[in-house]
């Protein structure tokens, strides 16, 4: 009887207290929520089969976003693994270059459907939350440092003048059509950002940003959708989300896409709850019995 019982309990306290999702591909989107112009497609163009596109190239403010259907933890820590691809930026010139806007980690309390086109990248207006910029359009008006750089913001506010210390420009376009990877580990007090070009898939050494941000208290609670949005205003490209990877604990390691591991339903935590609760049953008949 005590073994049942205590296998019952680790079943239940296992789904509440550690989770590792891994889509490898999205030929299944089980457990997301789409928004916007987001869609799974067979093939980006370049060679990716199942990938998310979130943005598509020649659209006028246009948004996508995609997020985890239930709420994950996210406060104590979380590392986070993901795969990118942008073509065809085209439309307005921030004065460098084509193309906008970029692409956005976000975990956030708000909604698994929040999002918006425009300057804001899909994330500006999203509040609670806390997020990682991939940013490929320079605007001045929101302080940005360059065309193309990495920077954290919280509560959907874009301005980095409210972030001193938190961008940092990235000499390669992330949308050069290449496939990029990126990293974001939160250890409890800092987010530590990675970021590499094609040229490798092993996580460098070194975070290219790293910036402390009391997510427990930006968020209040615990749990949050966790999640990408991406978006154009009047320049566009296409935005492709090849495979994500996230442990909703601190877990900052590297390395190759590991296999599927869809994200569960919100019916999940309710048949784990009533698996375990029958093998509570179970272990009280075989006790009965024994009397």
């Amino acid at each position: 009887m005590r073994l049942l019982v205590f296998a019952a309990s680790l079943l239940i306290a296992g789904v509440a207290s550690a989770t590792q999702v891994t889509y490898s591909d999205f030929s299944g989107t089980s457990g997301l929520v789409l928004n916007g112009f987001t869609t799974a497609v067979a093939n980006d163009g370049a060679g990716d089969t199942n990938v998310l596109q979130l943005t598509p190239t020649g659209g006028y403010f246009v948004f996508g976003t995609v997020f985890s259907q239930t709420q994950l933890k996210a406060s104590t820590g979380f590392s986070t693994r993901f795969q990118w691809r942008m073509t065809d930026p085209a439309g307005i010139s921030d004065g460098t270059d084509v193309g906008a806007d970029g692409l956005v980690f976000t975990v956030q309390t708000q909604s698994n459907t929040a999002g918006g086109a425009g300057v804001g990248i899909g994330y500006q207006g999203i509040t609670p939350s806390v997020a990682v910029k991939f940013d490929t359009f320079q605007n001045s008006g929101e302080n940005d440092p360059s065309s193309n750089y990495i920077g954290v913001a919280t509560n959907g506010d874009i301005n980095n003048a409210d972030y001193p210390g938190g961008q940092t420009t990235v000499a390669t376009n992330f949308d050069n059509g290449t496939i990029w990877t990126g990293w974001v580990d939160y250890n409890g007090t800092t987010l530590s950002v990675f970021a590499a070009d094609s040229n490798t898939t092993e996580k460098p050494g070194s975070p290219l940003l790293a910036y402390d941000v009391n997510i427990p208290i930006v968020l209040g609670q615990d749990n949050a959708f966790a999640g990408f949005t991406a978006a154009g205003g009047g320049a566009s490209e296409n935005t492709y989300l090849l495979n994500w990877t996230y442990f909703d604990f601190y877990n900052p390691t590297g390395g190759t896409t590991p296999p599927a591991v869809p994200l569960p339903s919100a019916a999940w935590p309710t048949l784990a709850m009533l698996v375990g609760l029958g093998l509570i049953k179970f272990a009280r008949r075989r006790s009965t019995a024994a009397l």
